[in-house]
């Protein structure tokens, strides 16, 4: 039964999560199927654990906010993670990134992230819609300047990446890593 907003009654939106993503390079890179692949500005409208399905993931509602696409919500999920060592904090390192917070900021040691980080807020996004051969959409969190890059730029689109940047520091200054990248530099 959904509660007045229409939504389940048993989703907990007062998580929250400790994490230092001090360091960590981001990486760069269920939905409506008229969503084409492409780069959207999108409006964080929800972010929740569902205890009842999976209450290891952070579900977060995205919502088109420009272009033809827009008020469409997609929706992304994000597993919290474990330990210091769990590579899943490169994706909340993009994620924060993604949704304006600076590197600096992002760089002071472990952290608290809850629905009121990201509730509201605008973030970039590079969306590929499933297809045969993938089971799920995929959704890249870019911070707003690589994003801006990708978003207007006709190579971008031809390429699936950008250079990958070897040093940290360089968040935030429009570099990119990509996910073989950091996979290689963590030896998986």
């Amino acid at each position: 039964m959904a509660n007045s907003e229409g939504n389940a009654p048993n989703l907990d939106r007062d998580w929250n999560i400790n994490i230092n993503v001090a360091g960590i390079s981001a990486p760069s890179g269920g939905s409506p199927a008229a969503v084409t692949k492409g780069h959207y500005k999108v409006k964080i409208t929800d972010a929740y654990v569902n205890p009842e399905r999976n209450a290891g993931r952070v579900v977060f509602k995205l919502t088109i906010s420009e272009g033809q696409f827009a008020g469409i919500e997609l929706t992304d999920g994000m597993s919290i993670p474990k330990d210091e060592n769990d590579k899943v904090r490169y994706y909340w390192r993009a994620l924060a990134e993604s949704a304006g917070y600076e590197p600096k900021d992002l760089d002071s040691g472990a952290i608290t992230m809850s629905m009121s980080t990201f509730k509201g807020r605008d973030a970039h996004i590079s969306y590929t819609p499933k297809s045969e051969s993938s089971k799920y959409d995929k959704v890249d969190y870019l911070n707003p300047s690589v994003w801006a890059a990708r978003a207007t730029s006709p190579v971008a689109e031809a390429t699936s990446t950008l250079p990958v940047v070897d040093a940290p520091a360089a968040l935030g200054s429009g570099g990119a890593v990509t996910k073989g990248g950091v996979m290689a530099k963590l030896g998986m």
